[in-house]
């Protein structure tokens, strides 16, 4: 495996906050026994076509100079972000048909581009995103107030206020100089059909529950008309006037009745094995934030929680230490449901023994919830080994041998497609290679060196399970490749 390769697929996974099969390739996996309500009947192959590449024109005129590693898939939309030629980063959506086994472009809109106007101020770069099963974007974003700068010297008098430096707004006419700073303003935006933006959800909204959203948001999933997010927290105490700022993960079962509605799910700052009773006072928690999550309908949820030592302070004398990170599973519409299913040795924590509990591990990254409800995710150890767990069953690890023969080192957060079919892309010391389950064996679907439909180039490296839904209910997958000249592409996989 090339250094690059290596240290994306330890990136992503860390980020993203055994024996596999035998020697021999296709085998069954410790994972067959799960139950995905019957034989799963995945396509007898795929094609992989590339639909952008380097240079490619974009639909805001500007040009491609590389893709990023993400791309997500839903509603008969995919979306994906690009850097230009300009060096900014711009999130794009094209509408995609499939006819014949051939994936074909359809309407493309640009959605926002960084540092361009948007809803009142500027784009900063993009972050995490999503597509729904109705082809809509969702994107948790923030924007600098450009237009309306504070001298820094005025700075005491504006608590709302952040200083942003960006390389790239040089360039931009009118930018005051390094003696200002600019307010910012954070929303969850949908982007529908037609690419307008909609803030469902916006920085300073009020709760039901008393309790304020702040911004600084996280990860942003949507479920028909239900809504998970991570975000900043102003919490307010029961009977007393206190209240508290830290980071908090927050449901909403009905978009229709607006992020009023929003019920807080969990908090930083508690002990995960009280019950995940938000009103408990934040003192000798362990919880400091949240990282990734996923959601499916009826608030079944999982997260990655970021996990301190309670025995070991941070340089602050009194938070503590980080030791890694808690993978957590719940129902987000019934109080007490969350479950500790991983957790870091120094947390002190002991995981549940449900069935699909994982155990000690030192950070689990990338949860992923399937339609009925089963957990996967990556866990890694002390030692720099890696595991896959899907339901609390061992997917893969390091160590084991691919259907083509190689010796596995890392892996990227499991995907699952709409018949509970799992999808994974493993490294090892020479290749990366998208593996395939069906619940009873595995087989690889592209690996390093292969190519794509009439593209001789070869690829080099895969990025299927940076985001959350890389395959739609026809199957189709959405991801990006590198090439082996360096150049990078929007890759569709078509079900033959």
């Amino acid at each position: 495996m090339s250094p690059d390769r290596r240290t994306f697929l330890k990136y992503a996974s860390g980020v993203l906050g055994g024996s596999l099969l035998a020697a021999c390739g296709v085998e069954t996996s410790p994972a067959a026994d799960r139950d995905v309500g019957g034989a799963i009947q995945l396509p007898n192959g795929y094609r992989f076509h590339a639909v952008k590449r380097d240079g490619d024109a974009l639909p805001d005129g500007h040009r491609i100079a590389n893709l990023r590693y993400d791309a997500a898939i839903g509603g008969g939309a995919v979306a994906y972000t690009a850097f230009d030629e300009e060096g900014r980063l711009a999130l794009h959506r094209l509408h995609l048909d499939v006819r014949d086994g051939v994936p074909h472009v359809g309407e493309e809109r640009t959605l926002v581009r960084e540092l361009d106007p948007f809803d009142g101020g500027r784009a900063t770069a993009v972050g995490g995103y999503d597509v729904d099963e109705d082809g809509h974007v969702v994107l948790a974003h923030e924007t600098l107030r450009w237009e309306d700068p504070i001298p820094v010297e005025a700075l005491e008098a504006h608590a709302d206020v952040h200083e942003a430096q960006f390389d790239a707004a040089s360039d931009l006419p009118g930018l005051p100089d390094d003696g200002f700073v600019y307010r910012r303003a954070s929303a969850i935006y949908r982007f529908d059909a037609r690419g307008a933006p909609e803030a469902i959800v916006r920085a300073g909204t009020p709760t039901d529950e008393g309790h304020v959203i702040l911004g600084g948001f996280g990860p942003a999933l949507k479920r028909g008309r239900e809504l998970l997010f991570s975000a900043g927290l102003e919490y307010a105490h029961p009977d007393t006037d206190l209240q508290d700022v830290g980071d908090g993960v927050w449901y909403v079962a009905d978009l229709r009745k607006g992020a009023a509605s929003a019920r807080l799910v969990q908090r930083a700052g508690i002990l995960p094995a009280a019950a995940f009773d938000v009103d408990r006072l934040s003192v000798d928690g362990v919880v400091s934030g949240f990282g990734l999550l996923d959601l499916q309908p009826g608030g079944r949820y999982a997260l990655q929680a970021l996990a301190g030592d309670p025995n070991l302070p941070d340089d602050d004398g009194t938070t503590p230490e980080f030791a890694g990170s808690l993978l957590l599973a719940g129902t987000a519409t019934r109080t007490g449901s969350a479950r500790v299913l991983s957790a870091p040795r120094r947390s002190g924590l002991t995981p549940s023994s449900d069935r699909d509990a994982i155990g000690v591990a030192d950070l689990a990254s990338g949860p992923r919830v399937a339609a009925d409800g089963t957990v996967g995710s990556v866990a890694q150890f002390e030692d720099g080994s890696q595991r896959v767990y899907v339901g609390g069953r061992l997917f893969a690890a390091s160590g084991d041998v691919s259907p083509s023969g190689h010796v596995l080192e890392s892996f990227l957060p499991p995907v699952f497609g709409p018949q509970g079919e799992t999808y994974v892309v493993a490294g090892s010391e020479s290749a990366m290679e998208l593996l395939a389950f069906d619940g009873v064996s595995v087989r690889t679907l592209l690996a390093t060196d292969d190519t794509l439909v009439g593209d001789p180039r070869a690829v080099s490296m895969l990025t299927l399970g940076t985001l959350i839904h890389h395959v739609d209910r026809d199957g189709t997958l959405a991801f990006t490749a590198l090439l082996d000249d360096g150049s990078s592409a929007l890759v569709i996989g078509v079900p033959t």
